[in-house]
């Protein structure tokens, strides 16, 4: 059940939990493909949006299982969640089995997918939405960055510049980063230009050394008890732990600022 401290105002969109979860195409610890087992840790969280990675593509699905669309195995995880689908390019294409989504509680006022693929390299991109009314909205965007050095800092540069583009809106990244050392270019982008510092070891989820996906925040907003989800269900159901995070605004109206 969600708490007062996590349910979102009936006037705007904060306070609002958030988190970050590379589900790995729904195959677990075990092997076995598991979309149940992937709900089951998402309703754990109790997050109003969740930003996945490595949804299921038609090649990592169970041969038992017959679909034409993968969109259509996204949208029976948001069933069994209680949240609404929001897909990418590459869900809508096929081209990659890296795709990216995001579920939300409410329905978006705005929904962008926008390509930060590199030349040669697997097909990479930023799926984003606008919550809230247009007097009080935010906006949140999933991404999952390649594994190649040189790919990781091209793809977070580009990432960047979209947030920057995005001008004034209050934005939440949600991701996999793939970045693992804490001294890195890619690192140092990640954490101070899209205000997304570590929030723990998340990979591997049985016994988590990297952590690889992080929530970030523009400076408008502020981002608390950011951890890595680590129940038991959740070390089994994926090679990555979720990362799960509140978010409200830097200095709400008549504040005094106090955290």
């Amino acid at each position: 059940m969600t708490t007062s401290a996590h349910k979102v105002h009936a006037n705007g969109v904060f306070p609002m939990r958030v988190a970050s979860y590379n589900v790995h195409g729904f195959r677990g610890r075990d092997g076995r493909w598991n979309m149940e087992r992937i709900a089951e840790v998402i309703r754990e969280l109790d997050a109003h949006v969740v930003g996945l990675q490595e949804v299921v593509c038609k090649r990592d699905c169970p041969r038992t299982m017959q679909f034409g669309d993968p969109r259509s195995v996204l949208a029976d995880l948001a069933g069994l969640t209680g949240h609404h689908a929001i897909t990418g390019i590459n869900m809508a294409t096929g081209r990659s089995p890296c795709c990216n989504a995001l579920l939300v509680k409410t329905l978006p006022r705005d929904v962008t997918a926008l390509d930060i693929s590199l030349h040669e390299r697997e097909p990479r991109e930023v799926v984003s939405a606008v919550l809230g009314t247009a007097a009080n909205n935010v906006r949140v965007a999933t991404v999952h960055v390649g594994l190649g050095f040189g790919e990781r800092l091209g793809q977070i540069r580009h990432l960047v510049e979209l947030v920057e583009q995005w001008g004034n809106e209050r934005t939440v990244i949600l991701g996999d980063f793939n970045e693992w050392n804490p001294l890195s270019r890619s690192a140092w982008r990640i954490s101070r230009k899209l205000g997304a510092p570590p929030c723990g070891m998340t990979f591997p989820a049985h016994f988590p050394l990297l952590p690889l996906d992080r929530l970030g925040v523009t400076p408008d907003l502020r981002l608390w008890n950011a951890h890595a989800h680590r129940s038991r269900l959740a070390r089994e159901a994926s090679d990555h732990l979720p990362v799960v995070g509140d978010v409200m605004p830097a200095q709400e109206p008549g504040s005094d600022g106090a955290s």
